[in-house]
């Protein structure tokens, strides 16, 4: 009979074989990942497959080491700051994803015009498209109390996504033990793309946070009962409604955990139960009926553009299950729901049918999963904890951990920052550096372009300090055109009044000017070359990965 240590020394070279393989396997299979930000075709194309796996040998002796540690005594605090700071390398990124556009109009409506006028206008002089109101309302509270700037929103998001972290751990603490615990809260550090989403002024990690914290104030409301938890149950609910569209169809998945707590206790659980959903749904109806004419309009636009559109941008199953998560997370939650089901623990078999809503329902584009990553993250904790051996159990945890980070920090950072998008940001950053008051943009439109380069100047705005006046008119192409584009919100959204227009306060007013084009933009009119004239110099700024249709390009003119 084998003793322990031997046991032991079998299962962490199978660890490390498995942990070498998976990546090489993927780096080779890497034209089948069809994610359209990430995808392993372009952010490893110019890698050197030798260094790629010495690479690798670094990252799995690092995770080998850290097994060996006693992290730590005080869990929850290492959880929490290790995932902050991780995340926070990832701040220097762009925006990568047009809607943030949309996110920053109505974040920064309502620090300008303050809440009344937020909810007010909502859905009218507000763009909203399919947006529903919450995250944005959070981050207009954060620009009107403590400035518009991008760090507040970054610390805002990276907060949140570690206090998912964290909302994991307690939840695997509550499920089974501290350990089952640990495991959870690390293995939310597995999924590589979920790095590229935490600096974004998106609604998606926020949407991650708060679903996460409604099914854990839902368990612990369903078991421990108490007004205060029945509240928090009922508002975190309340929050996540109002968060994102597609968690409606995830909050489907609370009735599953309803139904495994009243298969142990049917009286308290019903009583408990009620009151939650009363609650919620009393909160929920206020904010829907005040507004029932917009949430009307969004949910039948939702099924005739969206719903049809998702067939031609979804991604597949194995990008987001395989490329844009660690493999070991995904077998290991497999494991924990089958473990679950031979043990009829029926807490972790309604967490199961939560995440088989994605299969259940077809969603396969990767944002709108990325609300049930700490689901996975869940079932995946108890699958490890399935493993014979705590050292193996870290050494499997630990591998997901550093080859996540390798893979996000080495390969999908540095293709973001190639990334057109980048260019907008920079340009932002040298006017800033310039010490000007008032920026003159100048956006010249192509009948090529893809994207209406009028949501460029909300970013733009977002990155610099200076005022915004923008001096171009408007030349839009057929909308008939974009009609089943995915970025057609492009093409009906409206700058607001503000960016047209501005008056100087002083003679005086320092001022510079950008133009904002895509690579097919016309030639300047004379008109526009005589107002540059004022201008000794210029910088220009094209950087691009040459993959993507679309690329923005900007010019900054300066004194």
């Amino acid at each position: 009979m084998r003793s322990k240590d031997e046991n032991s020394r079998y299962g962490d070279i199978a660890v490390a074989i498995f942990a070498m393989l998976i990546p090489p396997v993927l780096y080779f299979c890497r034209s089948i990942d069809d994610n359209r930000l990430t995808s392993w075709r372009w952010t490893f194309e110019n890698i050197e497959p030798l260094f790629f796996i010495l690479m690798l040998v670094g990252v799995v002796l690092t995770a080998f080491f850290l097994s060996r540690l006693n992290l730590l005594a005080k869990r929850p605090v290492f959880l929490f700051v290790f995932s902050f700071i991780s995340a926070s390398f990832f701040w220097g990124e762009p925006e990568v994803i047009v809607d943030a556009s949309r996110y920053f109009t109505q974040a920064k409506l309502l620090a300008v015009n303050g809440p009344v006028y937020f909810f007010s206008e909502w859905g009218k002089a507000i763009f909203v498209w399919t947006d529903l109101p919450l995250i944005p309302f959070f981050y207009g509270l954060i620009f009107k109390f403590l400035g518009e700037s991008r760090i507040f929103i970054q610390l805002f998001t990276t907060l949140l996504f570690a206090s998912t972290v964290l909302l994991v751990y307690y939840f695997s603490t509550m499920l089974k033990d501290e350990e089952t615990g640990f495991y959870g809260g690390l293995l939310m550090l597995g999924f590589p793309y979920l790095y590229t989403q935490i600096p974004l002024m998106l609604v998606d990690v926020p949407t991650m946070f708060f679903l996460t914290l409604a099914m854990y104030l839902l368990c612990w409301a369903l078991e421990k009962g108490g007004f205060a938890t029945i509240c928090l149950a009922a508002i975190s609910l309340f929050i996540v409604f109002f968060a994102k569209f597609s968690t409606w169809v995830f909050l489907t998945g609370t009735v599953a955990i309803f139904f495994s707590y009243l298969l142990v206790s049917v009286k308290q659980t019903v009583r408990r139960g009620i009151a939650v959903a009363v609650m919620a749904f009393i909160l929920i109806g206020l904010i829907f009926f005040m507004k029932q004419d917009v949430f009307v309009d969004q949910i039948r636009f939702l099924f005739t553009y969206q719903k049809p559109g998702l067939g031609r941008w979804g991604e597949g199953y194995m990008s987001t299950f395989l490329f844009q998560t660690h493999p070991f997370i995904i077998v290991s939650a497999i494991l924990g729901f089958f473990t679950a089901l031979v043990r009829r623990d029926f807490r972790y078999l309604s967490l199961g049918c939560v995440l088989l809503i994605i299969f259940i329902m077809e969603i396969k584009r990767i944002r709108y999963t990325l609300p049930l990553f700490p689901v996975a993250a869940l079932l995946g904790a108890s699958g490890v904890r399935e493993i014979s051996g705590v050292k193996v159990r870290q050494f499997v945890v630990w591998s997901v951990v550093t080859t996540s980070l390798f893979v996000a920090h080495q390969f999908y950072l540095p293709f973001m920052k190639n990334m057109s998008d980048m260019n907008v940001k920079n340009a932002g950053y040298f006017i800033n550096s310039l010490d000007v008051d008032q920026i003159d943009v100048i956006l010249l439109y192509s009948g090529e372009d893809i994207i209406n380069p009028e949501v460029q100047v909300p970013l733009l705005d977002y990155y610099s300090d200076a005022d915004i006046n923008v001096t171009s008119n408007r030349n839009l192409p057929d909308k008939e055109k974009y009609s089943s584009s995915s970025l057609r919100f492009t093409w009906e959204y409206s700058l607001p009044d503000m960016y047209y227009n501005r008056l100087e306060k002083t003679p005086t007013k320092k001022k510079a000017a950008v133009i904002i084009a895509s690579q097919q933009a016309p030639p300047l009119t004379p008109e526009v070359e005589n107002s540059l004239q004022v201008y000794e110099n210029n910088k220009i700024f094209d950087r691009a990965t040459n993959i993507f249709t679309h690329r923005t390009k900007a010019t900054v003119f300066f004194h």
